[in-house]
């Protein structure tokens, strides 16, 4: 590697990590906040910011974690053990559809137009994406077993902050070691 491009990559390695630690502290904290009372605002940053955690999130830690098992660091790789058991274990109570309604509503709160509803891009290649039709009946059934959005929210929530608050306890146990 030339030394630009190890200059480069420390960077990219440094930013993404304050990044990715600033990412948590708002999960945790709106986390923490929505258990106290609700408010619409932070319930949609929340989402925001799970599917992020669910996704990119998960991915970089693992990544991490990978680096972690070739450094003499035990602390760092238990912490990232516990997050990424953590994560897996939120993205395990969440079902397709409700990810994809939590995917849907992330678009819809972080761009003006939402007109890329069929193709995904994976690493690999182009798959088909679920039409739209279908994406609407699968919402539709989500909504109606919930009767609104309001309480598919708060089911969802009442789900995930338990593992959440568990997440962030054993984070903080062993920061304490």
């Amino acid at each position: 590697m030339k030394p630009e491009d190890t200059y480069d990559f420390t960077l990219k390695m440094f930013t993404q990590k304050a990044q990715f630690e600033q990412w948590l502290r708002i999960f945790f904290y709106l986390d923490n906040r929505l258990n106290s009372e609700f408010d619409s605002v932070y319930e949609s940053s929340y989402y925001i910011k799970l599917y992020e955690l669910l996704t990119a999130g998960l991915d970089y830690a693992n990544d991490a974690l990978n680096v972690l098992h070739n450094i003499n660091n035990k602390k760092l790789e238990k912490w990232y053990e516990t997050l990424v058991a953590g994560l897996v274990a939120l993205k395990d109570e969440i079902s397709e559809t409700e990810l994809e309604f939590i995917r849907y509503k992330r678009h819809n709160a972080c761009h003006i137009f939402q007109d890329s509803y069929e193709i995904k891009i994976n690493k690999k290649d182009l798959i088909e994406r679920t039409n739209r039709f279908n994406l609407k009946q699968q919402f539709h059934q989500l909504l109606d077993k919930h009767e609104t959005e309001d309480n598919f929210y708060k089911y969802l929530f009442s789900k995930l902050h338990p593992i959440s608050e568990k997440i962030y306890k054993d984070l903080q146990t062993i920061n304490a070691l």
